[in-house]
């Protein structure tokens, strides 16, 4: 069997689907809720506990031991946490997120069905993931002894979980995916044809979610208890700090309650209690700058699928000249868009009634649906159901390589509108070595662009080619690259020169 895993940034979740064909989430009601705390703790001999009580010690007493949204640091190749004697990285971090995961659920398999363990998986991750951070979550799986299938967008296994619910009445529409979770966001603009779902456009933030809107609040709840300070980064949060930002993310789901027009906000600092009253108009006063984020997202979504390449001449526009949308439905997934000023502002910028589903648990159950779909055999009963997601649009960046003697420019070979989804599709390009050399580093370059030739700037390659020769060669020796990427997102490279594969050892970045 097969399983899905959302790897969140506050909360995570597996789940399957059953014998009778329903994805269902197999997280232990033991974790407080049907979903797990991506907090893990690392106790005095530095052993790692996950999950919720990971996240009572960071709320409790040694915060200072405790990691908390570490998938936002996986864009950078050179964060490192240090823990007593640990240098934790998020792949580590996030291998301890997983490994928790597999572990309960192959607890439940085991005791409940006798059944084997958790071993390979389709995992999520955001629509606006880079190839870096696409190949450490993979890494992760790896570490945590997973078989890593395949990679989704998130917004994808919502709009698959979405489109489970009714079959018959979801072809051929366009619907606008409002992915607001703990720590990222992403905005999708997905089309269904012929049975299918296809990603055509995406927007996202891998610092915008519900952590910054409880931020935001507790700094609001200090102002208003006359303490003139803010919260520092959550890893130098005190005892005060996490016990406020805990009681903080109380304050903001009641306030998410639709009938719910104030909630007090109780919390000790400096050893003083402060009762603070907190109304929902100032909490979205407050918060307006985070949700008028969401909302260039969405327009950035649209203008990306207005933009992409393969667009049919006679497809009309996404993106209205008034900033309304052409779609025909707006879900709500994720569990801060429970938040009511989510909805308001799609109903009052864009026009459109949004419907929430399911918002913590779409994400997995949607892995799950796209995991049995992989490995369902073609019949003539299944043929007109979708096999793959199609997410022309969900790999927000084109691919370019460094052209060789010192022009620092980029050959532009994937594009940023290109249709993104075919596997192992390749772009051939020539490369001329910059002198007499038995290797040649090859930087490969993300980027947001459609020009053959971009300047290469302070960029930062996402990975590093070594192509080494039996011997030396001369310069501007051509050499010819292969670059592809699959349907994960994982770019690989090969290079020839005169007709004969040259060795390429890759560095990390």
């Amino acid at each position: 069997m097969i399983y899905g895993i959302d790897l969140g940034t506050t909360q995570s979740s597996i789940a399957r689907v059953n014998r009778f064909g329903i994805p269902e989430v197999l997280n232990p009601v033991s974790e407080g809720s049907t979903t797990t705390p991506s907090v893990v703790y690392f106790d005095e001999n530095d052993m790692p506990v996950a999950g919720a009580a990971a996240k009572d010690n960071w709320f409790g007493a040694r915060p200072e031991r405790t990691v908390i949204c570490i998938k936002r640091m996986m864009s950078n190749p050179r964060y490192v946490r240090r823990i007593g004697s640990l240098n934790l990285d998020p792949v580590t971090v996030s291998a301890h997120i997983l490994r928790k995961l597999t572990d309960d659920a192959n607890l439940k398999l085991r005791n409940e069905e006798n059944l084997p363990p958790v071993k390979e998986v389709v995992i999520t991750v955001p629509a606006y993931f880079g190839e870096l951070e696409r190949r450490r979550t993979v890494e992760a799986g790896h570490i945590a002894g997973l078989d890593v299938v395949e990679l989704i967008a998130e917004p994808d296994a919502a709009a698959l979980a979405y489109f489970s619910l009714d079959l018959k009445n979801m072809d051929d529409k366009t619907i606008l995916v409002y992915d607001l979770g703990g720590g990222t966001f992403d905005a999708s603009i997905v089309k269904i044809r012929g049975g299918k779902p296809e990603t055509i456009g995406i927007g996202g933030d891998s610092k915008l979610g519900g952590f910054d809107w409880d931020m935001a609040l507790a700094n609001l709840a200090l102002q208003h208890a006359g303490i003139h300070r803010k919260l520092p980064d959550p890893e130098l949060f005190a005892q005060d700090d996490s016990t406020l930002l805990l009681a903080a993310e109380r304050c903001k789901k009641a306030l998410s309650e639709p009938h719910v027009r104030s909630s007090m906000l109780s919390f000790v600092y400096d050893r003083e209690r402060y009762n603070i009253n907190i109304g929902r108009i100032g909490f979205e006063a407050a918060t307006g700058d985070l949700l008028d984020r969401t909302r260039l997202r969405i327009l950035e979504a649209a203008r990306r699928a207005d933009a992409r390449s393969d667009k049919p001449a006679d497809e009309p526009a996404i993106l209205n000249r008034d900033d309304s949308l052409r779609v025909d439905e707006v879900i709500l997934v994720g569990g801060a868009s429970r938040m009511p000023m989510a909805a308001d502002m799609i109903r009052s910028r864009f026009g459109k009634e949004p419907k929430l589903i399911d918002p913590d648990l779409a994400v997995a159950k949607g892995a799950a649906l796209y995991a049995h779909i992989l490995r369902q055999p073609e019949t003539k009963t299944n043929a007109g159901r979708p096999r793959r997601i199609e997410s022309r649009g969900s790999r927000s960046y084109g691919l370019g390589i460094e052209i060789s003697g010192g022009k620092k420019a980029i050959s532009n070979l994937i594009k940023l509108t290109e249709p993104m989804l075919i596997v192992n599709r390749r772009f051939e390009g020539r490369y001329a070595l910059a002198s007499d050399s038995g290797s040649a580093n090859i930087g490969i370059y993300e980027n947001e662009s459609d020009s053959d030739i971009i300047d290469r700037g302070e960029r930062t390659p996402v990975k590093v080619g070594v192509l080494e020769f039996e011997t030396v060669m001369p310069k501007s020796t051509p050499v010819s690259l292969l670059l592809s990427r699959d349907v994960s997102g994982i770019v690989s490279l090969k290079a020839a020169c005169g007709g004969k594969e040259i060795k390429i050892r890759f560095e990390t970045v």
